[in-house]
């Protein structure tokens, strides 16, 4: 605040009797007082990541998830994204969950209501309508004989995202002064290195990557992931002055991969949910996205456990949701329905008597699994599947790695209504007791507040 005072000896009424003064110029007298910065009514979170959340997707359901329950808990939440919107996309519809919570942070775009615009996207369509003419005149000019000229083709430089995206990130780390700088996953972790002095470093650790890049080569499986090695991960999480694993697992590899750092274990935070639709009698389901090892467990299951399951119980349905059908497009099976990605699972999970889990490869926590319980249904799931929920098997899960034990899971499930009633009950309690939103980011929302209190 400032209070401003002006003194100017300009009247000519004064004038006369001010001769015989000696003449002084304007003064200008500024007082300032001190100004009192505002605290901050909510401790600000940054969360810095490659992508958008695409609401179909396991792992965006689960920064979601966490995100929400963080906007809820009482934490401003700010999204940054290194990439602009992906495929060329005008638009990104901001999920519900953090529309009102959460302000974005994306290259080459602005807000609009719910709708983040990519105005580069239009820019580029611009810029190349307005250079047809040129282009076309360049075209034709050679051809006729009018100009000669020589076209120099440059080597095309690639540029890693992350380091292209860089720029925006720390500017706006520097203006926004976070109280915690959360980096998604290991790979994004160096941007800890640009965090405020006063920020809280932690990784949204959704997969310890060397230990996902070796169970894929076991089952020939190439990561589209980069590959690292224990040390190198090790590495670069040591940058952290907090992890946050998804499952109990992986939190003791974390714990062994950087003892000095704390490590807390959030699983996907969940809430029991009423089943829509009355169950169809002996109706299966699997929901996985467009990935390898999900059609590697969805083909693994239908060529060596289905026909088995079919002859004993030949009423048996599979109703297959997600991008991963886009792997069968082509192939047709008895009693097998392919559906592609659906807006609403509830209806699918509802409909469903027991949800199958055959993944061969895989790190983290499945996502679908969770899901699947939260809607109390019973699950058989191979021990890649139950990672970090071995205390879940024999009650809501039963777990079984080759296909004749498979079989005889889901059999005995489909045909002893006693025994699927007692694995809905379980699926509630875990859900209360594991998965429950209070439970589940209770520890992270207790480590954030020791370094920024609400």
């Amino acid at each position: 605040m400032f209070r401003l005072e002006l003194h100017q000896r300009s009247s000519r009424k004064m004038a006369g009797h001010c001769k015989s003064l000696p003449r002084r110029k304007a003064t200008r007298t500024i007082t300032t007082f001190p100004v009192k910065h505002r605290p901050r009514v909510r401790p600000v979170v940054a969360f810095v990541t490659h992508f958008l959340p695409r609401q179909w997707e396991g792992s965006s359901t689960y920064v979601l998830a966490v995100l929400g329950e963080l906007a809820r808990a009482g934490f401003a939440i700010e999204y940054i994204c290194t990439r602009p919107i992906l495929r060329g996309s005008p638009w990104y519809v901001v999920p519900k969950i953090l529309r009102d919570t959460t302000r974005f942070t994306v290259p080459g775009s602005f807000r609009f209501g719910r709708h983040i615009i990519n105005y580069s996207v239009y820019k580029r369509r611009l810029r190349a309508l307005l250079l047809l003419p040129l282009t076309a005149l360049r075209a034709v000019l050679p051809r006729a004989g009018w100009v000669r000229y020589r076209t120099t083709v440059q080597s095309k430089v690639i540029v890693p995202h992350f380091i292209s995206g860089m720029a925006a990130v720390t500017t706006r780390l520097s203006s926004l002064q976070p109280d915690v700088v959360m980096a998604d996953q290991t790979t994004m972790s160096p941007i800890l290195s640009f965090a405020p002095h006063r920020s809280l470093k932690a990784v949204l650790v959704r997969d310890v990557m060397s230990s996902r890049a070796a169970s894929f080569a076991k089952v020939g499986i190439g990561a589209k992931a980069p590959h690292l090695t224990a040390q190198q991960e090790a590495r670069l999480l040591s940058e952290a002055d907090l992890l946050v694993a998804i499952q109990e697992d992986e939190a003791r590899t974390l714990r062994f991969y950087c003892p000095g750092v704390d490590v807390v274990t959030v699983p996907l935070p969940v809430v029991l949910k009423q089943p829509l639709l009355p169950q169809i009698q002996s109706r299966l389901v699997y929901i996985g996205g467009r990935h390898e090892q999900n059609a590697q467990a969805l083909r693994w299951f239908i060529q060596d456990v289905w026909p088995t399951v079919k002859r004993s119980v030949p009423k048996v349905s599979l109703t297959v949701c997600g991008d991963v059908c886009t792997y069968f497009l082509h192939d047709h099976y008895p009693g097998i329905t392919f559906k592609g990605r659906v807006n609403d699972l509830a209806p699918e999970y509802s409909a469903a008597q027991l949800c199958i889990v055959p993944y061969l490869a895989g790190s983290g926590l499945k996502i679908k699994l969770v899901e699947a319980l939260s809607f109390t249904r019973a699950c058989v799931s191979t021990s890649i599947g139950m990672q970090g929920l071995s205390s879940l098997n024999g009650k809501c899960v039963i777990q079984a790695d080759t296909p004749v034990e498979f079989a005889a899971a889901v059999i005995s499930v489909l045909t002893d209504d006693t025994l699927r009633q007692r694995m809905e009950n379980e699926a509630a309690k875990a859900v209360n007791e594991l998965f429950s939103p209070e439970v589940a980011c209770a520890p992270l929302v207790k480590r954030l507040r020791s370094h920024a209190p609400i």
